[in-house]
């Protein structure tokens, strides 16, 4: 798994394939918790959610937190 470049809030390195909850602003003032994965996808690290990818810089970084990686979950909770 190649590093993303960026640690979660607790330290930890973050790697493509990792899953995470993060948050991220959505534009009318308030925060959206969700959980997603870390791929590599069009030049740039980036969470896929129910299908949706966001740029790791649109989210808030001192809220993203590794919760295990793909090969150790089998689905991610939403």
């Amino acid at each position: 798994m190649q590093s993303a470049g960026l640690l979660d809030k607790k330290g930890n390195d973050v790697f493509e394939g990792d899953v995470v909850s993060f948050s991220i602003d959505d534009g009318w003032d308030y925060v959206v918790s969700k959980n997603g994965l870390i791929i590599y996808w069009d030049g740039c690290y980036q969470i896929l959610e129910n299908g949706i990818k966001y740029r790791i810089n649109q989210c808030l970084e001192e809220d993203i937190e590794v919760i295990g990686n793909m090969y150790e979950l089998e689905r991610v909770e939403k």
